[in-house]
């Protein structure tokens, strides 16, 4: 799909690898790189296609490994003018560099599909627990989330001009896998995010090929939540966390410090309520009002439990600081 230009007039295609089988069924688009800096899901997409044949399927599967190419050209979040193409749906063919591809993409692909899954990673300085969000109280999404097995489920509202609000408009069925950070390739998110998208697959186009084996404990469960916080930075200074992705919380208890390089007094960061860590920051440099900590709570309706958690600390081990 033909996209504007590069300054010298080097054309730049949207690039999609389409999947066809004999029988008829669904289509299912699997996509990645809408923010350029987020390269695990371009990973993700780019080991799709080792598994994935039109033998093996019914309907159509289409992968797209990066729709913001700009973005991706600059290791950068964003398209060069600075905006943000998932905030930019459903677009408009006489807008701005962002609009235009938001409609293009939409158009030519949205439209088309029955099922989305758009692989994220975290932002800069950012590092997401392998999670799936999307609208869990719809049957549908719902049983495709478990299908896919992230550790966290997590009910997501939309957002106002995402390409999730874009599709879900229009009757499509879409999910978002996050995990991992910008600009880096984690090979523990790739191989869930595999399995995960292989076997939704499995289920709405009857894929039939191989899946590899998750890197999740077997006694791991999949836990559903409805609400997310982030915990803000009460001033500018250095954050130290006594927690990391994945690890439970409990209401009041401590999650990490903010501390100050001329003097020895810090600020305590505490849970304000039970649940676990899904998000955390990667630089300890956090200004006032910057997100440290990503809590899900856990106190909320339809939620599963875990039975152990991911990446248990050794007995007698001490958060690093």
């Amino acid at each position: 799909m033909d996209l504007a230009r590069l300054y010298d007039a080097t054309p730049i295609p949207l690039m999609a690898h389409v999947m066809r089988g004999k029988q008829d069924g669904p289509v299912s688009v699997i996509s990645a790189g809408i923010h350029g800096d987020e390269i695990n899901g371009v990973e993700i997409a780019r080991q799709l296609l080792f598994f994935l044949k039109p033998a093996l399927i019914r309907g159509t599967v289409v992968v797209i490994p990066v729709i913001n190419i700009y973005g991706f050209f600059e290791k950068s979040r964003y398209l060069p003018d600075r905006r943000d193409l998932n905030r930019s749906f459903p677009g408009n063919p006489e807008g701005s560099l962002a609009a235009q591809i938001a409609h293009c993409f939409l158009e030519k692909v949205g439209r088309l599909c029955d099922y989305s899954i758009d692989l994220h990673s975290g932002a800069s300085f950012r590092k997401n627990w392998p999670q799936l969000r999307g609208d869990m109280k719809d049957p549908t999404t719902l049983a495709l989330a478990k299908k896919f097995g992230a550790p966290a489920l997590l009910h997501a509202p939309l957002v106002k001009g995402s390409l999730r609000e874009a599709l879900v408009s229009l009757g499509k069925k879409a999910l978002l896998y996050e995990s991992g950070e910008a600009l880096q390739v984690d090979p523990f998110a790739v191989k869930i995010g595999v399995q995960g998208v292989l076997k939704v697959l499995k289920e709405t186009n009857g894929y039939k090929g191989a899946i590899p084996k998750s890197p999740l404990p077997s006694a791991l469960k999949s836990c559903i939540y409805h609400r997310s916080r982030w915990l803000r930075a009460p001033e500018s200074g250095m954050f130290y966390a006594f927690v990391d992705c994945g690890d439970p919380v409990k209401k009041g208890k401590s999650v990490g410090e903010v501390c100050f390089p001329h003097s020895q007094r810090t600020l305590p960061i505490t849970a304000p309520f039970s649940g676990r860590v899904i998000g955390t920051v990667t630089s300890p440099l956090a200004l006032k009002g910057e997100a440290l900590l990503h809590i899900a709570d856990e106190k909320r309706p339809h939620y599963e439990t875990f039975s152990r958690k991911m990446r248990p600390r050794p007995e007698g081990s001490k958060p690093k600081r």
